[in-house]
C-alpha cells in the first residue's frame, strides 16, 4: 500500500482507517472492522492429499461446481487448500468443529475449517436402520 493511499486514511477494504497518515505498516492498523467483524466460515479441501484429490476433482469441480477455482490457500503442512463456501455438502465425510486457521480475503476475515469428502452422498449414506 502506498504512503499516498494511507495518507488518505483508507484501509485495503475501502473503509475509513485509523492508521496514522503516511504510515506504510499495515501490521499496526487498528481498523474498527478488523476487530468487530465476525469471520466468514469457509471450508478447506485438501488439494494434494492422495485420497481427497480425485474426490475434489470429481465432486467439487464436477457434480457440485461450487468450489472456488481462484481460491487456493497455500498451507505449509497440507499444501494447497481449495476453498469451498457450501455449507450443505452432499459428499461430506468429516469436517472440523474448530477452525484449522484463518485468513483475510477481500478485506474480510475468514475462518477455515478442514473438510474431508467421501464418494457416497449423504442421501445414500443413511440406511433404513439408521433413519428408524
Amino acid at each position: 500500500m502506498s504512503e499516498k493511499h494511507m495518507a488518505a486514511g483508507h484501509c485495503d477494504c475501502g473503509d475509513r482507517c485509523s492508521c496514522p497518515p503516511g504510515s506504510v505498516q499495515r501490521a499496526a492498523c487498528t481498523c474498527w472492522h478488523l476487530e468487530t467483524e465476525a469471520p466468514i466460515k469457509v471450508f478447506g479441501l485438501m488439494a494434494f492429499e492422495k485420497t481427497q484429490k480425485p474426490l475434489i476433482e470429481k465432486h467439487c469441480f464436477g457434480d457440485c461446481g461450487k468450489v472456488s477455482a481462484a481460491g487456493v490457500i497455500m498451507d505449509d503442512l497440507l499444501g494447497g487448500l481449495w476453498v469451498c463456501c457450501e455449507t450443505a455438502c452432499p459428499w461430506l465425510a468429516k469436517e472440523m468443529t474448530e477452525p484449522y486457521g484463518n485468513t483475510m480475503s477481500f478485506g474480510r476475515p475468514h475462518d477455515i475449517y478442514l473438510r474431508a469428502l467421501t464418494d457416497t452422498p449423504d442421501a445414500l449414506a443413511t440406511t433404513p436402520e439408521q433413519s428408524a
